[in-house]
């Protein structure tokens, strides 16, 4: 748009910057400028952009203030169609002529017409657009790895957990009736047993009449807690009991089948898996 208002009008001043003119079909420049913008120039821009009188000399100045910024940073104000500027060390502008635009103002599409002369990027520093690019670059490579991320978690196989291996143990000494209701408690002793058996310790069977064992998990003077506790037991389905002593103590128990020799092994795997101290009484 500067270069369209000086083929028309020859002479452009821009406060702070310099004048712009056009002689012997080349621009010329030199460093003095008017106090204040060119009347016709604000008008120029109004009829253009299709913008009020007020908004259009903001337009302008604002054109005016960042190019002053850029060029006392050592960064050049380009102006299509009319050339270059670039501060020198000494402090003055140096003006290197530029091709001047073919098409009139008027030819180019509305579409690709900026709103103002003075939206025109060019003339911001380079490092911006690079900066930008770098942004966007990130993100994009962000958003591909979460994505692949994704994939790769949804294609992987659900796993199917290993079972556990549990090498039957022969005891002849131990007779259980009802072994559904203490298929926990045989999980747990066979545990037992396997780890004794990486160890290396042999596991003795002592044949002998299996009797009833009390096998207590609960021995408290708390009688809530005991009600409490008993209520959870049942419900997971343990065929446990709970009673008293003459002493005022709550008990719960197991009632189980096992030899003499045979309470320990037994007594140490509840204790294991209810992580509580276990007594062993005789009915």
């Amino acid at each position: 748009m500067v270069a369209h208002f000086l083929q028309e009008n020859k002479r452009l001043s821009l406060p702070g910057i310099g004048t712009f003119a056009l002689e012997g079909g080349g621009f010329k420049f030199e460093n003095q400028s008017d106090r204040e913008i060119d009347p016709s120039f604000i008008e120029f821009v109004k009829t253009h952009t299709g913008k009020m009188s007020s908004l259009a000399k903001s337009d302008i100045e604002s054109y005016i203030m960042l190019n002053r910024q850029f060029l006392n940073i050592g960064k050049q104000m380009f102006i299509e169609g009319v050339g270059t500027l670039v501060k020198s060390r000494e402090g003055s502008l140096e003006f290197t002529a530029g091709a001047m635009p073919v098409e009139r103002l008027e030819d180019t599409l509305p579409e690709n017409r900026p709103v103002s002369a003075f939206e025109d990027k060019r003339y911001e520093p380079r490092s911006n657009g690079s900066r930008k690019g770098a942004i966007i670059g990130l993100a994009v490579l962000t958003i591909a790895l979460i994505a692949a991320g994704v994939w790769y978690l949804n294609r992987q196989p659900d796993k199917p957990e290993e079972a556990a291996v549990v090498q039957p143990v022969a005891d002849t000494a131990v007779t259980v009736a009802d072994t559904g209701s203490h298929a926990t408690l045989l999980d747990s002793l066979a545990s037992h047993v396997n780890d004794s058996a990486r160890q290396g310790t042999a596991v003795t069977v002592i044949n002998g009449a299996a009797e009833e064992w009390n096998f207590i998990i609960v021995y408290s003077q708390n009688r809530e807690y005991a009600q409490r506790r008993y209520a959870q037991l049942r419900e997971l389905g343990k065929r446990v009991t709970l009673d008293s002593t003459a002493e005022g103590y709550a008990r719960i128990y197991f009632r189980l089948p096992a030899t003499a020799a045979d309470t320990l092994r037994k007594r140490d795997s509840l204790a294991r898996f209810y992580a509580t101290r276990v007594r062993v009484e005789k009915p």
